[in-house]
Order: C-alpha cells, then sequence, then structure tokens
C-alpha cells in the first residue's frame, strides 16, 4: 500500500498547531492568563489525541501512515501537556529535559518523513516552535 500523507495532515491540524505557540507566546508575555492557556491548550491536546484518530478516516491508511499518526498525536499531546507544566514550575530541570527529548523526537519524525518520502510535516514543523519556546 502506497503512502498518503494527504491524509496525515488536514487544514483543521495546521489550524490547531498554529495556535499553541501564539497562544504559549501570549501566555508568556502575560496578555492572557496561565489557567485560560490551560483550558485553550488542553482543548487542542485532546483534538491531537484522540479525537483526530476518530476524525480521520484511518481504514484507506498503511500501517505506516496509521503508525506516524498515533506517534505524532500522543507527541503533540505530550508537548502541550509539559508545557502546561512548564509554565507552573518553570525551573524544573525535569521538565525541561523531557520537552528537550520530545523535541528531538518530533525533530526525527520531520527528518526522518523529509528524508525517506521527501515529504515535509508542516505540523511537526510548528511543534518545533513550541517546544524552542518552552527550552528557551
Amino acid at each position: 500500500m502506497k503512502n498518503n500523507l494527504a491524509h496525515i495532515e488536514t487544514k483543521r491540524d495546521y489550524l490547531f498547531a498554529s495556535a499553541a505557540p501564539a497562544l504559549l507566546f501570549i501566555t508568556i508575555k502575560g496578555v492572557i492568563p496561565t489557567f485560560i492557556y490551560v483550558f485553550l491548550i488542553l482543548i487542542v491536546a485532546f483534538y491531537f489525541f484522540p479525537f483526530r484518530l476518530i476524525g480521520k478516516t484511518i481504514k484507506n491508511m498503511s500501517y505506516f501512515d496509521k503508525a506516524i499518526l498515533i506517534i505524532t498525536g500522543v507527541l503533540f499531546s505530550t508537548i502541550l501537556s509539559f508545557s502546561i507544566l512548564n509554565l507552573y514550575v518553570p525551573d524544573s530541570s525535569f521538565f525541561s529535559n523531557t520537552i528537550l527529548a520530545l523535541s528531538f523526537v518530533n525533530f526525527l519524525i520531520m527528518a526522518y518523513y523529509y528524508l525517506k518520502l521527501n515529504k515535509f510535516l508542516l505540523v511537526n514543523f510548528i511543534f518545533c516552535f513550541v517546544t524552542s519556546m518552552l527550552i528557551f
């Protein structure tokens, strides 16, 4: 079965992924309170896992595409969850190191898709911004 990346990323994915760094930036700058960020980011996190899997037609996908969809959904939700924790405990080296590791895994998935299939995953690239904002 042929890998079809058109089924992996949709416009809705881009919208939710773009909201994450924007919300994080305005929360760090103090424009919106942290509890509003928590509420909105939890909605985004639940979109990526498990709601994105429910809305996709994964019957027509190859096993490889299904695995990448599940792995990236869990990865994005975990990054967003740790972003909430990092805002409440900003000096924790555990959260910083975990976010760094998740960022590395995200980059590896993005690089693998680009090198093997010559396809660029924009949502993974957007989440590189989220993790870089949290690390630095």
